[in-house]
């Protein structure tokens, strides 16, 4: 897709107009490509935007001004500045995409060859600073899991295995069981063995986590 941009321009011996259009060059370039014989004064621009959507822009914001305009056949427009400055603007953050979330990002490095060993250790350098989003991260986990073609295939499938144990997520644990081929209470059985602490009862907490197990008994179908 090409870049263009969007411009708005002024001239003086045209007072309450402001002109509206699209090029491919700059907006100065388009400016001085006015100022012919015809036209008494040059135009100056008083606001240009890039973008690669920029025929859509000139085309929405000639439909927003639509009311404005002196003569549908020009891009001329009977308005202020700061309006058309302001409408194009609006139009053109409706077309802005969100902010890529960390999770996304790192979703899309993983599964490209070229990105993919920075992204693993990108993702657990963020675990260990912020533990709080393992559970967001867990789909992340488990594709470095089942993923077959890394470079450093064993540390990154052994430290993943490592965060997975961290948590009792029914996707976690499905995820060690398909990895281990083990039976899902095997697995809830040696997690809860690595996570019990003094003081407390191992039968106790392997009772109550072999419970939450059965009842989540379609996640392992």
């Amino acid at each position: 897709m090409h870049v263009g941009y969007v411009y708005i321009l002024v001239n003086t011996s045209m007072p309450g107009l402001v002109k509206v259009g699209k090029t491919r060059g700059t907006a100065s370039e388009r400016a001085r490509g006015l100022y012919t014989t015809g036209v008494p004064e040059p135009f100056e621009v008083a606001f240009e935007l890039i973008s690669e959507e920029y025929e859509r822009l000139e085309s929405e914001i000639h439909s927003a001004l639509v009311e404005c305009r002196v003569n549908p056949h020009r891009e001329f427009f009977k308005c202020s500045v700061d309006k058309a400055i302001e409408v194009l603007k609006d139009l053109h953050a409706k077309h802005q995409a969100p902010e890529e979330s960390l999770f996304y990002t790192l979703h899309r490095e993983l599964k490209d060859s070229h990105t993919k060993n920075a992204a693993v250790l990108r993702l657990f350098s963020h675990l260990t600073t912020h533990q709080d989003s393992l559970d967001e991260m867990l789909p992340l986990l488990v594709y470095v899991v089942e993923s077959q073609d890394w470079h450093d295939k064993d540390y990154a499938k052994e430290e993943a295995i490592e965060w997975l144990k961290k948590t009792q997520d029914p996707i976690a644990i499905q995820a060690l069981c398909r990895y281990e081929k083990r039976d899902p209470q095997h697995i809830a059985l040696q997690i809860t063995e690595e996570k019990t602490d003094k003081g407390v009862s191992e039968k106790g907490i392997m009772a109550d986590l072999l419970t939450w197990l059965r009842s989540r008994v379609r996640f392992f179908l």
